[in-house]
């Protein structure tokens, strides 16, 4: 996943369908679970999933959001936008003013790739620093 720092190469990206092609005898398995994130195969009696962020986006159904450690919600790992919790409770925020900002910030959240239109998008933005790197978020 293209952030900074972490010398992101397209070119080297191995996508989803490719992978399964090159391994060859994997058996789906449905997920109960409509907003998860890997995509789970077994070969062998054993599991083997796939998290396929860049190459098959599942930003549609994703329910994840996360609280970095000084107080910003992201709804999105590849965008920039967030909601500072700290400074809206630090400013004295109701639990109900707080709980609509949350609401607010989920109901602006990107469809895809936190508003970059593809990997080269979100690599464009990690060179500008736009976006903090994964080890800084908490993801």
């Amino acid at each position: 996943m293209p952030f900074p720092g972490n010398a992101y190469d397209e070119s080297r990206l191995v996508p989803y369908a490719e992978m399964v092609e090159r391994i060859g005898g994997l058996n789906p398995v449905p997920s109960d679970d409509p907003h998860d994130t890997t995509k789970w195969w077994t070969i062998d009696n054993r599991e083997i999933g796939f998290i396929t962020s860049m190459s098959e986006h599942f930003c549609g159904t994703c329910n994840r959001v996360r609280v970095t450690a000084d107080g910003s919600l992201k709804t999105c790992l590849f965008g920039s936008d967030a909601l500072s919790l700290r400074d809206l409770m630090r400013g004295g925020a109701s639990d109900a003013d707080v709980a609509s900002g949350i609401f607010g910030a989920l109901q602006q959240k990107h469809f895809k790739h936190g508003g970059h239109a593809d990997a080269a998008g979100i690599a464009d933005a990690a060179a500008a620093n736009d976006n903090r790197p994964m080890v800084k978020i908490g993801g």
